[in-house]
């Protein structure tokens, strides 16, 4: 018998249909964890919305999916209905589930399209970063909310690796749903107001982060072998094994740029460790 790993418990329908409103699109066909309190991404959380906005100021993938927002299937409104399954003692039983604390990582393989990655073009999996605490998102490249995550992601391991965690690696997966260029290009470099690539005074292109970035195919669907929806976040031990995770449904503030989600992210992250030596 296990429980959720920690900050976990997820979601209502009021939640999910503001984040969908927010990212857009069809949800995952994997239901999420079961329901919990509410918590409501403040304003700040939506971070900019710039990611694939044209010269005129438009956003042709933001406005496109917003048109789907209320499309939520009738697998994942059952599924948030659902009561979950407790013990004598009140504690939630979790399955054999890749949200279970004390899990191995799921055993994917896709290819890191990040061209700051080291491994920039090859095609590997978590297991490759054994012996390392891996913090792993999900994303994808036409969700605003999505890239302003994955820039925060490279802030938070620029400070953490400053502060000694030296053996730590951030992983970011792009959806399937994101699998074109557009997207992958949201995720590799950041972008003025007008939708223009960011440069440095040398005229070099600015990252929007230097971790690997993994691209989803339908093929794999990495994503769903984790159970996971869009911006949740799974940190991993050593080991392969799951630590924490914390869901973008759920009652824990995961919003990097705020400071509660950023404390609430490094935690788990610092307990995954250990002790600095």
């Amino acid at each position: 018998m296990k429980s959720y790993a920690s900050l976990r418990h997820v979601t209502q329908p009021l939640i999910a249909l503001f984040l969908f409103g927010a990212c857009g699109g069809e949800p995952s066909a994997v239901p999420p964890p079961p329901p919990g309190p509410v918590t409501m991404p403040p304003d700040a959380a939506m971070g900019s919305m710039d990611a694939s906005v044209t010269m005129d100021g438009s956003n042709p993938l933001y406005d496109a999916n917003l048109e789907d927002a209320g499309a939520i299937d009738a697998s994942v409104d059952a599924s948030m209905d659902a009561v979950p399954e407790t013990d004598s003692g009140g504690s939630v039983i979790c399955p054999e589930d890749p949200r279970c604390a004390g899990e191995l990582a799921p055993d994917w393989m896709l290819e890191d399209f990040q061209p700051e990655s080291p491994r920039s073009g090859m095609t590997y999996g978590l297991s490759t970063f054994r012996g390392r605490v891996v913090l792993v998102g999900f994303h994808s490249g036409w969700c605003s909310v999505c890239v302003s995550q994955v820039g925060r992601m490279q802030t938070l391991l620029d400070e953490m690796r400053a502060d000694g965690y030296g053996e730590l690696e951030f992983v970011s997966v792009n959806g399937d749903d994101a699998d074109d260029e557009m997207s992958r290009q949201s995720m590799i470099y950041e972008r003025t107001a007008a939708g223009m690539i960011r440069r440095d005074d040398a005229g070099d292109p600015v990252p929007l982060a230097r971790f690997p970035i993994f691209q989803d195919v339908v093929s794999v669907q990495a994503r769903t072998q984790h159970r996971a929806q869009k911006n949740d976040f799974y940190v991993y031990d050593r080991e392969g094994r799951l630590s924490s995770y914390m869901s973008s449904y759920g009652p824990e503030n995961v919003w990097l740029d705020i400071e509660s989600g950023r404390m609430a992210v490094r935690a788990a992250i610092e307990a995954a460790y250990g002790p600095l030596p």
